[in-house]
């Protein structure tokens, strides 16, 4: 897989946390509402962006250099 094609899927995938985060929290007023479920629904994106990072550090070789 082409190093293009792994930044555009790590693009896609802030973008759909990003918009689920709008969806669920902005819309539903969920941080008025149930402020623990808006503290899980934001620690849930949280990990969905970390896990997003280490797959494409993983796929580039994780050695950190740029090339």
């Amino acid at each position: 897989m082409s190093k293009a094609r792994i930044n555009a899927i790590v693009w896609v995938g802030v973008l759909l946390v990003t918009a689920g985060l709008w969806f669920f929290g902005a819309r539903t007023r969920l941080h008025l509402v149930d402020p623990l479920s808006f503290i899980v629904l934001v620690a849930v994106a949280a990990l969905l962006l970390t896990v997003l990072l280490w797959w494409e550090m993983l796929r580039d070789g994780g050695d950190g250099r740029n090339e």
